[in-house]
């Protein structure tokens, strides 16, 4: 695991480097930009608890620590090219730290993040309805929402990815499926996560507008990350992101220029929000370890 999260780190670094969205934006408000950061922080705590709550509807029953500590120190593995390597990690630490099965704590991993994308584009969906953009955006939120909800909830597809793979690569793969019954159990700390990180993008962007934004603008996040994080070429959807941002932001009623730098400052933003759940996953992990000394 300790590999896993030093090459998380380097591949990291590197994306970040490349794409150059280090630049600090000017604040106007900095009242706005702490309530921002309070926001996203407590999404990420709400993200720990909705993996806690997918392992435990799984019947892993891992404390809140140990939870925290596997979801956040896998938080940077999705810059590792690929797009499977945060669900691999938080499965793995699970396996390694609490001898669980792999391959059960991998399908929950992968459950969660289904569900965690699904739940982000209804979100994403929902500022679509309101600022009638569905001519833009529309067609292609449609198909990724029914494409994951038959991958979620649908036995009959689930059934035709794992003979479909078997058929391909020679190898069983063993994709989960869940019945609506049972993902409403853990779908409200998911869209408790989402809400949080779009109410925090709204303060975000007015901290640096300095003026009026229109509160609808906030929904664009949740339909940005889900997005980018689907974009396999490019790395945690660097440059997908933004771009996705941008123009919905343009949608709600702002100039493009001042789109375009919320949208980069954003990644900056939710970049302060991953290396707070990362050293608490690490002060996590050192407390876990101590008891278990």
């Amino acid at each position: 695991m300790k590999y896993f999260i030093l090459i998380s780190f380097i591949f990291f670094a590197i994306a970040l480097l490349k794409a150059d969205y280090l630049k600090i934006p000017k604040i106007k408000s900095f009242s706005d930009l702490a309530i921002s950061l309070f926001f996203l922080l407590s999404g990420f705590i709400a993200n720990c608890f909705a993996w806690i709550a997918t392992l435990r509807h799984g019947n892993i029953n891992v404390r809140i620590k140990t939870g925290i500590a596997s979801h956040g120190l896998s938080v940077f593995g999705k810059y590792m090219p690929g797009k499977i390597w945060t669900i691999l990690g938080r499965a793995q630490y699970l396996a390694e730290n609490e001898k669980y099965p792999l391959k059960a704590t991998s399908a929950l991993s992968l459950n969660a993040q289904f569900i965690s994308l699904w739940t982000g584009l209804v979100t994403g969906t929902m500022g679509i309805i309101i600022l009638d953009g569905f001519k833009i955006y529309g067609i292609s939120v449609i198909i990724l929402l029914i494409s994951l909800s038959l991958i979620i909830f649908t036995r009959t597809i689930h059934t035709f990815i794992k003979k479909s793979c078997k058929l391909i690569i020679k190898k069983e793969i063993n994709i989960p499926s869940l019945s609506l019954s049972e993902a409403v159990a853990v779908l409200p700390w998911f869209f408790a996560s989402w809400i949080l990180w779009c109410v925090g993008f709204y303060f975000m962007s007015r901290s640096i507008m300095g003026i009026y934004v229109p509160f609808v603008s906030s929904l664009g996040f949740g339909l940005a990350l889900p997005v980018g994080m689907m974009a396999v070429i490019f790395p945690a959807g660097i440059g997908v992101r933004e771009g996705v941002i941008a123009g919905y932001l343009s949608l709600a009623g702002l100039n493009m220029t001042d789109a375009v730098t919320i949208s980069l400052a954003c990644r900056l933003w939710f970049l302060g929000g991953e290396i707070f759940i990362f050293l608490l996953a690490i002060m996590m992990h050192k407390r876990t370890m101590i008891k278990t000394i």
